[in-house]
């Protein structure tokens, strides 16, 4: 992992950021950085990178109860396909 050299100014930024909204400094860090890169991978048509850059930050900026229920409504989901996909002969 490279050194970060941070200017002060940004290393204060983060801290009133983090105690305005009451989170970590490493979240507003790693909030920063993925914003940065969406914006990166999207500019350069790196879409592969991008999706990946965007399910990571789907799941974190959900509730863990949100995070369940999508879980649960996605296994709904398949499991009925499979029961019409059996009910159709083709399984």
């Amino acid at each position: 992992m490279p050194d970060f050299r941070i200017r002060n100014e940004y290393l204060e930024l983060v801290k009133v950021i983090s105690e305005k909204n009451k989170i970590s400094q490493d979240e507003v860090v790693e909030t920063a950085l993925a914003m940065f890169f969406k914006m990166y991978f999207s500019r350069f048509d790196m879409y592969p990178e991008l999706e990946i850059a965007r399910r990571e930050s789907e799941y974190q900026e959900m509730e863990p109860e949100q995070i369940r229920e999508k879980i649960n409504n996605e296994k709904t989901v398949v499991a009925a396909a499979i029961a019409e996909a059996e009910r159709l002969g083709l399984l």
